[in-house]
């Protein structure tokens, strides 16, 4: 029962705002102070604007919305209670002729959860017709909300972590239907053609602002899924429609609204999870905020429940291209590929012999996965070329249809999803001996995000790495000394490559930071560095094994004579040697610019999972001097 200060019929409050009055008269007043003090202090009222949170999980006095129009009071950025007051008496205001940008229609989810407190259609003059919200949730059409997960592309800083969106399914989405759902976005307004060091500086500061966008799911599939090359995971979300309608509102709200974007914390991850945070009993914003990544919101949702119930009512891919056409040329056999090979070279055709004898299956399994192919050279080739390529591909699915009408013959190996890897933050524990010295030092280990060689896993990329802040620290006879530091460290490989015409094998790596030149003057040669290189790679049908080779140029502080500038040339083999246990060898020689004398530097790591977040690894290294290392790590 909601307490009234003063009871009035509403036609008789309609009257009070029409009478001439010698003070303002406000509709907050109506409603007993200590409740207006409450909801003011609701949690969820905070939620709605936007307050940020401390490090304690308690609201600050300080919403994350820089833009004046969000507010309805001059003190509604830091005064939930004056916001509060302002909103009621702005509900209560008759249409002056533009019902659209009436406060019932521009803050509707202030109102809907207001009125589920305050009873306000009980006392309110007028209610408003907000045609332009029920045309934007299509009249009650979204039916549920689904997150949605792109995985990450090192094409773009900003996306090496991955990405969120939130889709809004309507009745029955199927098919066209659903890549015609509203799909919202949350990134930084970046000007055209920012370069890359400006981007990544700006990001880290939070000199950018943001804001939330909304396109058709189709858009973001299109650029995701195959200009990007990047597999979509939805998460349908098992909340109730009152939920359901509320985020909406909420997200209604919120168009055009400015925020400061921060790459490593106040992000798309932190700003969806704050969204799906509003749904009863879903928590999924982080406890700590320095980091936040999208896989970390992925897990907490999946792990959710709602009365014993997992949020997650449905979870679902839409592979990228490029991942549709590694997963089938996987499920072919050393025959079919030569004949794949020979089709594509034009050394054979749809009439040789190789190809008639093939069963019928076969021939399913054999067409689909060429058909992939040129629907993935379509993507990466150039105009000129994609005439060429689009006649292939009708040629193939001509083919196709000659054949009894059956379904695609999905890969056997169904691709894991984000929520089932490790947790991304790392550190570890361990003992380093140093020959050299003779000495044993404690070493302490840090890895903010995300990855590296040995521990990829669900979502990542196969032999790859990604890491970004990672420290080392040496603790020995009393005193720390810094053994690197990786401000962002970079390496990328196209584990899956085919090998057929113009898939390329080719990578590349780029490491900045600090660290020893080498292990004979370890712990007091520590030296800036950067570097960068480009290489190949090739791997075995099942990925068991990676062999790569780099070009890599490099820059350092000069001293002991070894110069600034120098060239590299590197080889890495990467090993999976069980589902537990990975290896990764290394061999480099580096020659300096202004030095004749070359370094031969050797690397061997050995990582054996003890379970899903936590490890034990043996790092070798032979650089001048040579160590050993023995560290127990966990993922937190």
């Amino acid at each position: 029962m909601v307490h009234i200060k003063y009871f009035l019929p509403a036609v008789l409050f309609s009257f009070l705002f029409l009478l001439p009055v010698a003070e303002k008269v406000h509709a907050a007043d109506i409603y007993d102070s200590k409740i207006l003090v409450e909801l003011a202090n609701d949690p969820f009222w905070m939620q709605l604007l936007v307050y940020e949170k401390t490090k304690s999980g308690k609201f600050s006095a300080k919403s994350a919305i820089s833009s004046p129009s969000f507010f309805l009071s001059d003190k509604g950025s830091e005064d939930p209670h004056a916001e509060l007051k302002a909103t009621i008496d702005a509900f209560f205001k008759l249409d002056a002729g533009l019902p659209n940008e009436h406060a019932q229609c521009v803050f509707r989810a202030r109102y809907i959860w207001l009125n589920g407190k305050l009873e306000l259609d009980k006392y309110l003059p007028q209610k408003i017709d907000c045609s332009e919200y029920d045309n934007w949730t299509g009249y009650n059409q979204v039916k549920s909300l689904s997150v949605v997960y792109a995985t990450g592309y090192l094409g773009n800083p900003a996306s090496y972590y991955g990405h969120l969106l939130l889709k809004l399914n309507g009745d029955g989405s199927e098919g066209k239907q659903r890549l015609e759902d509203v799909t919202v976005n949350f990134g930084a307004i970046v000007p055209e053609n920012e370069s890359m060091l400006p981007y990544v500086i700006k990001g880290l500061v939070g000199s950018y602002d943001a804001g939330f966008t909304h396109h058709q799911y189709f858009y973001h599939s299109h650029n995701y899924g195959q200009n990007e090359l990047r597999n979509l995971w939805e998460y349908e979300l098992d909340i109730g429609p009152s939920d359901v309608e509320l985020i909406l509102a909420h997200i209604w709200e919120l168009r055009g609204k400015k925020y400061r974007y921060f790459f490593l914390n106040k992000n798309c991850a932190y700003r969806m999870a704050e969204i799906i945070s509003l749904a009863n009993g879903i928590d999924v914003v982080p406890p700590q905020d320095y980091w936040v990544l999208p896989q970390t919101i992925i897990q907490n949702l999946s792990q959710n429940t709602i009365n014993d119930e997992n949020v997650v009512l449905n979870k679902s891919i839409v592979p990228s291209r490029q991942s549709i056409l590694y997963e089938g040329f996987k499920e072919l056999n050393v025959a079919e590929r030569e004949i794949l090979l020979g089709l594509i070279n034009r050394k054979i055709t749809y009439d040789s012999p190789e190809f008639i004898s093939l069963k019928v299956e076969n021939k399913y399994r054999l067409l689909d996965v060429i058909m992939d192919y040129y629907q993935y050279m379509i993507i990466k080739n150039s105009d000129s070329e994609s005439d060429i390529l689009e006649s292939q591909y009708r040629l193939a699915l001509s083919m196709r249809f000659t054949l009894p009408a059956a379904p695609r013959v999905e890969p056997a190996k169904q691709i894991v999803g984000p929520e089932s890897g490790r947790k991304a933050s790392y550190s570890s524990f361990g003992f380093l001996n140093n020959k050299s010295s003779s000495e044993t030092a404690i070493q302490l280990h840090i890895r903010p995000a995300y990855y590296d060689e040995l521990d990829y896993g669900a979502a990542h990329v196969a032999h790859a790495g990604l890491a970004m802040g990672e420290l080392s620290l040496l603790i020995e006879n009393g005193r720390v000394d810094l053994h690197q530091l990786s401000i962002v460290n970079v390496k990328a490989v196209n584990s899956n490559a085919t090998g057929l015409p113009n898939d390329s094998r080719r990578g590349w790596m780029l490491n900045i930071g600090v660290e020893q030149l080498n292990e004979q003057c370890s712990p007091d040669c520590l030296v800036p560095r950067v570097e960068a290189g480009t290489g190949l790679s090739w791997t075995n049908n099942a990925s068991r094994y990676l062999v790569s080779g780099y070009v890599i140029a490099g820059a350092q502080k000069n001293i002991f004579d070894y110069g600034v500038f120098d060239v590299s040339f590197q080889s890495d083999l990467s090993l999976t040697l069980s589902e537990t246990v990975r290896a990764v060898a290394k061999a480099r020689v580096a020659t300096g610019l202004s030095d004749v004398n070359s370094r031969y530097i050797y690397s061997f790591h050995l990582r054996k999972e003890l379970n899903v977040n936590s490890d034990v690894r043996l790092a070798l290294t032979k650089n001048e001097g040579s160590s050993i290392g023995l560290t127990f790590g966990h993922y937190w």
